[in-house]
């Protein structure tokens, strides 16, 4: 999707964080479609609120997800996130039109999701205005009210 974007949008830069078995796939993907300027392997950072206090936007394009982690930390944080309305777990997290875009997955999915980012890179305002809601779409996941589901499944008395 990137690549269909990168010509249009010289100002940004996709930045990849984490590592794992596809890293050299993903390498070669982007120096396939010459974008070693535009796409970034970042590796591990343990500083990862600051980074997405720094971004624009959160991508997340997988087609399966148990809990997005990483979504959660990203709405908390104020983005916006794109990704696919029939990717499981993502879906009940994002909220089209209020926390971010989910993007159809019938007919070709790259250019759906490619079509989705451009979107919301060419509207500044409409990224601020589902970052906002980030946050508050996150509230039932705060520690205090996950600790608190935790100790009502388990039994334990509640914290003092």
């Amino acid at each position: 999707a990137w690549a269909r974007l990168a010509g249009a949008f010289p100002d940004w830069q996709l930045q990849i964080y984490g590592t794992g078995p596809i890293e050299a796939e993903l390498a070669a993907r982007i120096a396939r479609h010459g974008l070693d300027g535009a796409v970034r392997l970042m590796g591990h950072t343990k500083a990862i609120l600051r980074k997405y206090l720094g971004a624009s936007l959160f991508a997340h394009p997988a087609e399966f997800e148990g809990f997005p982690l990483a979504v959660t930390e990203a709405l908390a944080a104020g983005l916006p996130v794109v990704g696919f309305k029939d990717c499981s777990g993502l879906n009940r997290l994002v909220r089209d039109g209020e926390n971010g875009v989910l993007v159809a997955a019938a007919g070709d999915r790259t250019e759906n999701f490619a079509a989705a980012l451009a979107g919301l890179m060419r509207d500044e305002g409409r990224r601020r205005a589902l970052g906002k809601a980030g946050p508050a779409s996150m509230a039932d996941y705060t520690p205090d009210k996950i600790v608190d589901l935790w100790e009502a499944v388990l039994s334990l008395p509640p914290r003092t």
